[in-house]
């Protein structure tokens, strides 16, 4: 499937291609950012292409030396990863930033206030002097757990069912949703299956290592978690 893009509310626009999700914001409005927005649609439709082109030197660890990649995107991605102090990180883990920073250009050249690119979490912000953004980082680890400690079987089908269950009370995507649990529990943003990790560690250690999870980031409130237990409780939407 070809590269998408669909209006969201609030003037916010979607686009898709392949594994790329981007949310694109401002609070403005007018020719220039009608012009931003179409020049953010002609750049997004190759990005993908370009990136796989490159895709086999993007794998590999970034080593002292001159860029070995072409593209400004993977010139970005590469560049990032050379500032840091490690010899095993490849550019590919500045793969979300580097797109959300190409894509914000166009709005920052038309001379916008402010603009935002959001892709998946990693967010590239344009804001004019005197201008402003407010960003939060939420974890909802706590209505995670919610979810798992009302379980009465605890399978491989139970934990799925589960959190697919979470997803759909949270309107979200479920790669969304049960990404801060690999992190919880492996310590890692990816890794083996979540749903047989979870099963084959038990009921008790997936508690106590979401617990300790929970105490890092700051525990939901009883008034959170008792609207959460409503919300999980609550019968399925009709279809």
């Amino acid at each position: 499937m070809g590269p998408t893009r669909t209006p969201l509310p609030g003037g916010r626009w979607h686009f898709a291609h392949g594994p790329i999700e981007l949310v694109i914001g401002t609070d403005e409005a007018g020719l220039e950012l009608r012009q931003a927005h179409e020049a953010a649609w002609v750049r997004f439709q190759t990005v993908l292409q370009e990136l796989v082109a490159e895709l086999p030197l993007l794998r590999l660890p970034v080593q002292p030396g001159p860029c070995p990649v072409q593209g400004p995107i993977a010139r970005r991605m590469w560049q990032a990863c050379a500032a840091m102090p490690t010899d095993f990180l490849t550019p590919m883990a500045a793969v979300a930033g580097a797109v959300a920073q190409e894509i914000l250009a166009p709005y920052a050249q038309a001379g916008l206030q402010r603009a935002y690119v959001n892709n998946g979490g990693d967010i590239a912000l344009h804001m004019a002097p005197g201008a402003q953004w407010r960003v939060g980082l939420v974890a909802d680890i706590a209505r995670r757990r919610a979810a798992l400690d009302g379980m009465i079987d605890w399978n491989r089908d139970g934990v799925e069912a589960t959190l697919r269950r979470t997803a759909e009370v949270l309107d979200a995507k479920l790669k969304d949703v049960i990404r801060p649990f690999y992190i919880a529990i492996t310590g890692s943003a990816q890794g083996v299956p979540l749903f047989d990790a979870i099963t084959h560690l038990g009921r008790d250690i997936i508690r106590e290592r979401l617990r300790h999870a929970m105490e890092l980031l700051g525990p939901a409130t009883s008034k959170e978690m008792k609207a959460w237990t409503v919300l999980l409780t609550a019968p399925p939407k009709a279809e």
